[in-house]
């Protein structure tokens, strides 16, 4: 019993240092005021998710933070009709100061998977975040679910999506001067 328990224990703690590795942040400058880009933080926010409300957890005008907590889905076609399904939620922090801005992604975890397909539906392994080419994470289970090979293709689609994000928010920062209409 004790060594199951044990094993549980070493089993969580990889999957929490995995997921916590997965961190993305970036300072931006840009010559505005703390006023100025805390409002232009609310517009990039409600015009990159489709329900600002649903994502927004805390919205604290006093420090000019804004915390939002949203999901990601990931499709890999698994053939015959088969789909396998991965949906990760997420964690973003944006902080406004005089002429810079912070963009903090974490808390990124998988909490479901499944095998959608002919009618039928089945649990696989959820594939918590990694980095690099490989994992020591289970991916398949009775031959549902994808290869490593897939799961680090999986990683660097995640990734790109949050590089987006980032990218996305940096050019709502920068390009807004042009706003002169």
């Amino acid at each position: 019993m004790k060594k199951v328990l044990f094993m549980v224990i070493c089993l969580l703690a990889t999957l929490s240092i995995n997921a916590q590795e997965f961190k993305f942040e970036k300072i931006i400058e840009v010559n505005k005021t703390q006023s100025e880009l805390y409002s232009l933080s609310k517009m990039f926010v409600a015009d990159f998710w489709n329900s600002a409300k649903n994502v927004t957890q805390n919205q604290d005008d006093a420090a000019h933070t804004i915390q939002l907590k949203a999901i990601k889905d990931i499709e890999v076609k698994a053939g015959m009709g088969l789909v396998n399904l991965y949906t990760y939620k997420y964690s973003i922090k944006l902080q406004a100061k005089d002429n810079k801005c912070r963009v903090q992604i974490y808390d990124v975890e998988c909490i479901e998977a499944y095998q959608v397909g002919l009618g039928k539906e089945y649990k696989i392994p959820q594939i918590q975040p990694f980095t690099g080419n490989d994992t020591d994470q289970k991916t398949k289970s009775m031959g549902k679910g994808v290869s490593k090979k897939k799961a680090v293709e999986m990683m660097q689609e995640l990734n790109s999506f949050f590089n987006s994000i980032i990218a996305s928010y940096e050019k709502q920062l920068e390009n807004s001067a042009d706003d002169n209409w």
